[in-house]
């Protein structure tokens, strides 16, 4: 306890110590699966949506493939509209993507939808807001479209990208504001809010989808993992994705919207 109050007065020293203890507990949560869990092998195909976390998820699934090097990941990255047909056909055994209130899912996070701008855009309110998005359909689109016009404003659609990349890009340049998840914007772009004049966005879920039957041994591990590290925020309700039908979500250029909140992406 003396330790501790002394590093209260000290923030550097408590931050290195944290840090110590978060390696601590990997080490044991590693440890503990390594000798609990059966030594996983064979192939898990892993698709992940460019909008959600783009930071975060490839070092999950980068730590998932040490803790199991005998198991083979091949992780393909993109726009939902083309990795749901993936995940529904088979190409796919785990789909991270967005997810809609009343969907069911393997929830993981959640974070704000923002307005991210360059750092020398000041929006007019009186003229239409100039956006940067993805092709239609598009649930960020429409969620930046809609608040705009719930505020009294107009938006104009004068960039559109086909990749997220392409979307920071033009953010950068400049030429419009685009719909980001917060973990999206980067330090040399800025996010408009009120002071800026600009209307609230919703928040949006992130969560996995799995392909057919998640009561896999390397689903489960998988699953698992997620759980132990995002701290337990993952909820309980598997997704079953049958033939011919498409994920109960529409990751980013997908089709779909709840009330209030943005089409999952």
């Amino acid at each position: 306890m003396a330790l501790l109050k002394s590093l209260d007065r000290k923030p550097p020293r408590r931050e290195l110590l944290l840090g110590y203890a978060r390696r601590i507990l990997a080490l044991n949560d590693e440890a503990v699966r390594r000798l609990v869990e059966p030594d996983l092998a064979g192939l898990l195909r892993i698709g992940i949506t460019e909008y959600p976390a783009p930071h975060r998820l490839p070092d999950l699934v980068g730590r998932f493939a040490q803790l199991y090097p005998r198991l083979r990941l091949e992780v393909r990255t993109g726009l939902g509209m083309d990795l749901q047909p993936l995940l529904r056909q088979g190409g796919l055994d785990v789909l991270i993507a967005g997810l809609e209130d009343g969907e069911d899912g393997f929830e993981m996070l959640r974070e704000p939808l923002v307005w991210a701008a360059g750092h020398a855009f000041v929006p007019d309110g009186s003229q239409a807001i100039p956006l940067a998005a993805l092709p239609q359909p598009c649930g960020h689109r429409s969620a930046g479209l809609e608040a705009l016009s719930s505020a009294g404003m107009r938006g104009e659609v004068v960039f559109t990208s086909s990749s997220v990349a392409g979307l920071q890009a033009a953010v950068r340049a400049g030429l419009g504001v685009a719909v980001l998840p917060a973990s999206a914007v980067s330090a040399d772009m800025r996010r408009l809010g009120a002071a800026q004049g600009m209307p609230p966005l919703p928040e949006i879920a992130i969560a996995a989808f799995f392909h057919d039957d998640v009561r896999t041994t390397v689903g489960q591990a998988f699953l698992g993992y997620l759980r132990q590290e995002l701290g337990g925020g993952l909820s309980d309700r598997a997704i079953q994705t049958p033939s011919g039908s498409r994920p109960r979500s529409a990751p980013p250029g997908g089709s779909g919207r709840r009330d209030g909140a943005a089409a999952p992406r």
